[in-house]
């Protein structure tokens, strides 16, 4: 499971991600990963800025395109040793590889 489903049924595909070229990793508030408009993704790349971000390290994508060059990682899960891949961006609740997940 990519993303969970209250993230889909809130996403649109006219949504703007910001992330990490290198890693693929999202950026954005604790609560918000994605934005309603380039407008609004560029604004936040400005305010990473002046935080003292380099620009250069990250981009501004659609979410479709984005979800094509996300990177996965592979993990072992906690309960079974068995390996699986997961996305970069999958949260720790949601990892199967983590103890947080089977305590919930």
């Amino acid at each position: 499971m990519r993303y969970n489903d209250n993230m889909m049924k809130n996403m649109k595909t006219t949504d703007f991600v910001v992330y990490n070229k290198k890693t693929t990793q999202l950026v954005g508030s604790k609560n918000r990963k994605w934005f309603r408009g380039l407008a609004a993704a560029k604004a936040h790349l400005t305010r990473m800025s002046k935080m003292g971000y380099r620009m250069s390290d990250y981009a501004i994508s659609d979410f479709e395109s984005f979800y094509a060059i996300e990177k996965t990682e592979e993990k072992i899960n906690l309960m079974t040793g068995k390996k699986f891949t997961q996305s970069v961006n999958t949260p720790r609740s949601c990892d199967p590889s983590t103890e947080l997940y089977w305590t919930m």
